[in-house]
This record gives C-alpha cells, sequence and structure tokens, in this order.
C-alpha cells in the first residue's frame, strides 16, 4: 500500500494450518537488522614534582553512540487470516459469500477464501526508523601532595565533570512527559509528551545538562617524627 520502496514480500500470519503458512520475512530493503554500538574512549594522566609540590592532573573523554533498527517492523506489509467470516461487504461488488457454507457463518477453506482475495487484515509500516542514540562525558582533574614540612603534607585538588544524557542524533529528541503539557492538552493524540522535534525548548535529551560536576577535594597528614615515622 505505502510506496516505501520495500521489495519483499509481505508477512504471513495465520492461527493454525487452516490458510497460510506462518512466514515472518525481515524487510531488507533498507539494508538488513544491525546494531552498531561504538564506543570511543580516550584520557591520560601527568605528574609533575616542582621542589616540595607533586602535582598530578588528568582527562578522561567518553563518546558512545548506538545506531540500530528493530527487528521485524512490517514495512513490506503483513496479511492476517485470523478470522475470515461467511461473508464480507465489498465496497464495490457490496455482499461477497466466502467459501463457507450459506448461513453456518464459518469462513470455509482460508486458502481458498485467499486466492479469492479474501484476508482478514492487511497492515504495513510505511516507514523504518533508525534510531541513533549518543551521550558524552568530558571529566578532569587536578591535585596538588605538598609537602608543606617533614611533618605536615597537605592535599588539595578540584574534579570537574560534565555528563550529558542519551540524546538523539536526528535531533527529533528524546520524548518527555511533563504536567504543564498534559493539563494545557497540547499534544491530544500523546497527552502530555512533547519532544524537541516538536518543541524546541525541549532539549534534545528530554532534560537540561549541568555545565559540570564541581568537586573539590583537601586533606592532610601529619606525624610526630621528623623522618616521617609515626
Amino acid at each position: 500500500m505505502f510506496k516505501n520502496g520495500s521489495v519483499v514480500q509481505p508477512t504471513l500470519e495465520d492461527y493454525g494450518y487452516d490458510g497460510l503458512p506462518l512466514l515472518r520475512t525481515p524487510d531488507t530493503s533498507y539494508g538488513g537488522i544491525f546494531a552498531k554500538k561504538q564506543v570511543r574512549i580516550a584520557g591520560d594522566n601527568a605528574t609533575k614534582v616542582i621542589g616540595q609540590h607533586t602535582i598530578r592532573a588528568g582527562v578522561f573523554y567518553q563518546w558512545d553512540s548506538n545506531p540500530q533498527v528493530a527487528p521485524f517492523v512490517n514495512t513490506n506489509g503483513t496479511v492476517n487470516l485470523y478470522y475470515i467470516g461467511e461473508t464480507l461487504t465489498d465496497p464495490v461488488q457490496g455482499l461477497i459469500h466466502s467459501t463457507g457454507p450459506v448461513g453456518s457463518g464459518n469462513g470455509g477453506n482460508y486458502l481458498a477464501d485467499f486466492a479469492e482475495g479474501m484476508i482478514f487484515q492487511y497492515n504495513q509500516t510505511n516507514i523504518l526508523p533508525e534510531p541513533n542514540l549518543y551521550f558524552w562525558n568530558l571529566s578532569g582533574y587536578i591535585q596538588d601532595h605538598w609537602r608543606l614540612t617533614p611533618r605536615l603534607t597537605i592535599d588539595a585538588g578540584v574534579r570537574l565533570e560534565h555528563l550529558t544524557p542519551w540524546q538523539d542524533s536526528h535531533n527529533v529528541g528524546v520524548a518527555t512527559f511533563t504536567p504543564a503539557a498534559y493539563d494545557a492538552n497540547i499534544n491530544p493524540t500523546l497527552p502530555g509528551i512533547q519532544w524537541h522535534g516538536q518543541n524546541s525548548a525541549i532539549p534534545n535529551g528530554g532534560r537540561p545538562t549541568r555545565w559540570g560536576f564541581v568537586s573539590p577535594r583537601v586533606g592532610f597528614s601529619s606525624t610526630r617524627m621528623a623522618t616521617g615515622t609515626r
């Protein structure tokens, strides 16, 4: 029905053995089923001794992406023979009888009905979505180990972390429910549900992201012995 480029025969569905054989055919017209999760990681640490100071610093970066397609989306269509009645109403020919005996309410031979163009249902998905969600995070730290005296050492540093939620690379966005949208009946089809492609005020990942999480750290150690022995 949909001219979506599919070249694969429709899937066949039936409850039993009275009609078509069960044939669930994945549609490979668009390249087949795939999931290509990719993880990119980079990082390094460095240490520098300057007099009584030991400076340590490091950085870490990660980017994860997950392009994939869901299996068995019926872009090639599905023919169902779950139930065929004794009669059906054709918009052109009017009342048509199946192969079942008149007055029985029975569809008769489903395979013969199918050969005559009678089916219970046909449905088809017009497109095959290719979700590609991704997230990335960047973190770093710097710390100073300061041997102030032979008896006292002070450690001070800070760690910075930037984390993002999963986001949509197609810029459509992650669907998000908000009570305000529900009360305003903005989307009657999906009450309370909005996304970035529909409302640019909603972040791509469905929720806002902080520029960074800051974690300062301070500590010390002391000893009674100048030699460093406790």
